[in-house]
């Protein structure tokens, strides 16, 4: 029997029974208890855990759990996971400790636990998405495939809508708080308009009469919204 040295009674128990009732000796082994920072397990059991498959932990989501590693949890990370020889595991600990805010350690480490896990496709999609929602260039949405639309509708609040709206204009005023409930009303948009946080696509919105043309659309489904820093969605047409 094998397993994590916190089922060690357990599989002890297990011996002994074989021991007593069948006479046989039987063998058991376990291996130290891989445990994030707080001391907590990585494990089904535990709240924010992570798994293989990608229905349950997206490939964005693995990418981003292991990049935001702590610094003292990532060379036993890399020890652990990593493919990569003793050598080069302590060269990257050497250039991480030089410049522990660019986080290299913990790039390399989900870099190629993502691709290991799903593929290098899956790895790539992961990057266009953390680019898009982290960075603050205006140029990333034109940059996205349609692959990497479909992975970011699938990390963001999104909306889903017919295609049937866009036979005639749209108003962001109607499309963010008739059609979606992304803001709760149009007094709210011309206060976010006023505050110059709203944009579209990376486009402010500058005026409560501005139209959203269909050109506008990303593979003429797509639309990215966003509120200040923090709340982004996406507004899908079907």
């Amino acid at each position: 029997q094998m397993g994590g040295s916190d089922q060690w009674g357990n599989i002890m128990s297990g011996v002994e029974l074989t021991r007593r009732n069948l006479g046989a000796s039987v063998h058991a082994l376990t291996t130290p208890l891989l445990v994030k920072e707080d001391g907590t397990k990585y494990g089904k059991s535990e709240k924010g855990n992570i798994w293989l498959d990608a229905s349950l932990t997206s490939p964005y989501e693995f990418y981003q759990f292991f990049l935001n590693s702590a610094d003292s949890q990532v060379a036993k990370l890399l020890r652990i996971f990593s493919f990569k020889t003793q050598s080069e595991i302590e060269q990257l600990e050497a250039q991480h400790a030089e410049a522990p805010h660019l986080r290299l350690a913990q790039k390399i480490l989900a870099a190629e636990l993502t691709t290991r896990v799903h593929s290098d496709e899956a790895l790539q999609s992961a990057l266009k998405v953390s680019e898009l929602l982290f960075s603050k260039d205006a140029d990333i949405v034109a940059r996205l495939t349609a692959n990497d639309w479909q992975a970011v509708a699938t990390e963001l609040e999104t909306f889903e809508l017919p295609a049937t709206l866009l036979e005639t204009e749209l108003n962001a005023v109607e499309l963010l708080t008739k059609h979606t409930p992304f803001l709760a009303s149009a007094s709210e948009l011309r206060r976010e308009i006023k505050a110059n946080a709203l944009s579209i696509n990376r486009q402010k919105i500058t005026t409560h009469e501005q139209i959203v043309p269909k050109s506008d659309l990303f593979f003429e489904q797509y639309l990215l919204v966003e509120v200040g820093k923090k709340r982004k969605s996406i507004i899908l047409f079907r």
